[in-house]
């Protein structure tokens, strides 16, 4: 390791603005796409936090439409519906409740299935343990507030009863009558404390007079009571087209699932902000291999220094993957620090992935995400890397070493050949594949996401495949650029056609460069006009014809 420390050493010493570049690109795409995912998943959990604060997180919450239908015909219907990841249920109802002598008067009771209790996360245990299996039946779970206040504890046994039907009041011509329901038969069950519930979830509900319990405990003893089913959808999954297949069967009781980022113009706002981070982690690519192939016939004369000086394939390729390999880890881990450094001073601006002004109230790091990032970074800077060991793996020292020896390898093709195509692949088609499979965008009803990642994607192999495939065209145009100059300016338009006639690769990738960061200006400043314009004549729309006091 001496010899390859060594060697990245000097390399990094005396070529100081390219090792400079190579990690601020690779930091400046890992830091954009990393701020943006923790800005959007902290401003998700905010809104799920505050509009979910009393049951656990779940999509949509259903009634059977057919009153016949039992959990278990219930349970596998939903279970065949594509998209569904979790299926829970649950029911409600009121019970009468009392410890030993005591009466502790009526008290909610949730009972939910094994499902329900182990995916929503409908409540957490301070004390004691969870409802499982057969002791389940028999034991209950109670709110931290309300065995406070009536000195309850873990171990001790209650007493649950159905409760007395209240009198129904009716209007009957004009006047007010009760009318009793006949009486029913009363289920009692004696029931064991198992555990104590923080005050969050389920427990907040009827100021903490609340107790939780199996689905078959809470169905024979809350009569009459309700049952609804909750789903969980899985990661991307359609939520509006999930809405539509479940509408036949199922009454959709909870809409707060279109509230949590998912409405149509926060749908598009998120969709296109994640959009421009994958352009931005395109960018830090193309600045990385476009710093690396400008010194690729640098880096083939090293490789000729080394093997005339004995050094195996094995010891020179050990020598530039631990160069690529450090220069990536130390982009990566920058890329970090600097996107959750932008977060954290995004939320502070109230700044999220739906507008101005909505309150985050959560920072959390999503990790899966930000180690993926960071794991595509090191992957494509160690790629870039690679290449020029690829292009000299079958070069003898001496032709590399040869001024002419780098333009033609004996066979007449030349060396640095393919270095636009090898841009192509990896920055047009395979990066932007890596990043979508990264992060599932939110669905748009009717498939409008996918018509406009066609659009994008045409337009990336449109100035891709044009300006890195074929940077002979960059040369036609460029030279149709320069006639007007020639007269006026004949040295420069002289040197600058010369150039551009023996490097028209290196001015095709520069030129794809700026279309980048040109696609991603325009994006984004064409989805907030958009948005601007969107709420504008919504808001005139609502205030026509209208008169406030």
């Amino acid at each position: 390791m001496r010899l390859t420390s060594f060697v990245v050493w000097k390399s990094w010493a005396s070529n100081k603005l390219r090792s400079a570049l190579t990690i601020l690109g690779v930091a400046l795409g890992v830091a954009i796409v990393t701020s943006i995912h923790v800005v959007d998943h902290n401003t998700i959990e905010s809104r799920v936090r505050s509009l979910q604060s009393d049951h656990g997180r779940f999509d949509l919450e259903l009634h059977p439409r057919d009153p016949e239908l039992d959990r278990t015909a219930v349970q596998s219907k939903l279970d065949a519906v594509p998209g569904i990841a979790h299926v829970g249920s649950v029911h409600s109802g009121v019970v009468e409740m009392q410890a030993g002598e005591r009466s502790l008067g009526h008290v909610e009771i949730h009972g939910l299935s094994e499902s329900g209790q182990q995916s929503f996360g409908h409540y957490r245990i301070v004390d004691g343990k969870d409802l499982s299996g057969k002791s389940g039946q028999q034991g209950v779970l109670v709110s931290a507030r309300f065995a406070s206040t009536n000195q309850l504890e873990v171990g001790g046994s209650l007493e649950l009863r159905t409760p007395d039907l209240e009198p129904r009041v009716i209007c009957r011509e004009g006047h007010r009558e009760s009318i009793r329901e006949p009486p029913r038969a009363k289920n009692r069950e004696s029931v064991v404390i198992l555990g104590v519930l923080a005050n969050e979830g389920l427990a907040r509900r009827n100021f903490g007079s609340v107790v939780v319990s199996s689905f078959d405990l809470a169905q024979r003893l809350a009569v009459p009571g309700s049952t609804l089913y909750q789903i969980k959808r899985e990661a991307g999954a359609d939520i509006d087209r999930l809405r539509r297949q479940l509408g036949a069967d199922f009454a959709v009781l909870d809409g707060r699932s279109a509230m949590l980022g998912e409405g149509a113009d926060e749908r598009a706002f998120r969709n296109g902000v994640k959009v421009l981070g994958c352009l931005a982690l395109i960018l830090g690519m193309f600045v990385v291999f476009q710093t690396l192939s400008q010194s690729l016939v640098e880096r083939l004369r090293q490789i000729g220094l080394l093997r005339c000086l004995g050094a195996s394939r094995g010891t020179i390729a050990r020598v530039f993957l631990f160069d690529a390999l450090a220069t990536a880890l130390i982009g990566s881990v920058l890329g970090i620090g600097l996107g959750i450094l932008l977060a954290m001073c995004l939320q502070a601006w109230d700044v999220s992935t739906l507008g101005m002004g909505r309150e985050v109230t959560v920072f959390e790091l999503p990790l899966a995400t930000i180690v993926w990032t960071a794991f595509l970074g090191v992957v494509f800077t160690t790629a870039g890397a690679g290449f020029p060991l690829w292009k000299a793996r079958n070069l003898p020292a001496i032709e590399i070493l040869n001024p002419r020896g780098l333009s033609e390898d004996g066979a007449g093709r030349h060396v640095l050949r393919g270095i636009n195509l090898f841009l192509f692949v990896m920055l047009v088609l395979i990066l932007p594949g890596a990043y979508l499979a990264m992060t599932p965008l939110v669905s748009e009803e009717g498939g409008e996401t996918l018509v406009v990642l066609a659009q994008l994607g045409g337009m990336v192999l449109l100035f891709g495949g044009l300006l890195l495939v074929s940077p002979h065209a960059i040369r036609f145009l460029g030279g149709l650029v320069l006639i007007p100059l020639r007269r006026l300016l004949r040295l420069p338009t002289f040197l600058v056609g010369k150039a551009m006639r023996q490097n028209s690769g290196r001015f095709a990738a520069s030129v794809c460069g700026l279309a980048i960061v040109l696609m991603a200006l325009v994006g984004l400043k064409s989805i907030t006009a958009a948005l601007a314009d969107e709420q504008r004549q919504f808001g005139e729309t609502a205030m026509k014809d209208r008169l406030f006091i």
